[in-house]
């Protein structure tokens, strides 16, 4: 079975409902909190990262 790529939808959903776990019954929960917000910063770095690159790209074109 194949690593297939969960939507940024799909994460953000499952964060948000870990935080609503950990809100709801505490600490047993944070482990899962914490690695999914992990995994929304990644993701968010790595979009960024993708956009530098191709502004750097667009402007090495035009000039």
């Amino acid at each position: 079975m194949g690593k297939d790529k969960i939507s940024d939808e799909r994460l953000h959903a499952a964060y948000l409902d870990s935080a609503e776990l950990v809100a709801m019954y505490g600490e047993a929960y944070l482990p899962i909190f914490e690695r999914l917000e992990q995994e929304c910063k990644k993701r968010e770095e790595q979009i960024a990262l993708l956009t530098k690159a191709r502004n750097i790209t667009n402007k090495n074109k035009t000039n």
